[in-house]
């Protein structure tokens, strides 16, 4: 469980440092576009999270990661296109290309220890 709970904490740690700064769009009137990616964002994290660090079977557990991995392929392999393809400055492209390869590696990792070490059900 130890790896589990690693994991949980990197990928509630990667979704405040992903997320965190954008808050403030919410309060900013944002349209539902901002508010599905932020929040969702958190959701997802929080209830894969959980269910790493809580003792639930493991096909809630395969579940939860697997939204995950959808909800994070989704999200960041179009957003990574577009703003390689967009106007944006090199430093806006970079920063957003590494957040999401740390949501990848938190994709492969979470893939890698579920299979590996389903947990205590």
């Amino acid at each position: 469980m130890k790896g589990h709970r690693l994991l949980a904490t990197a990928i509630v740690v990667w979704t405040g440092v992903a997320w965190g700064g954008r808050i403030g769009l919410l309060s900013e009137g944002g349209d539902f576009w901002v508010w599905a990616r932020i929040v969702g964002s958190i959701l997802v994290a929080l209830v894969v999270a959980g269910t790493l660090v809580v003792d639930v079977s493991h096909g809630w557990r395969i579940g939860a990661v697997g939204a995950f991995v959808v909800w994070t392929l989704a999200l960041w392999s179009p957003s990574t296109v577009i703003n390689w393809v967009g106007d944006g400055s090199l430093a806006f492209k970079l920063v957003h290309t590494v957040l999401s390869a740390g949501f990848f590696a938190l994709v492969w990792w979470a893939i890698r220890q579920v299979r590996l070490r389903p947990g205590p059900k």
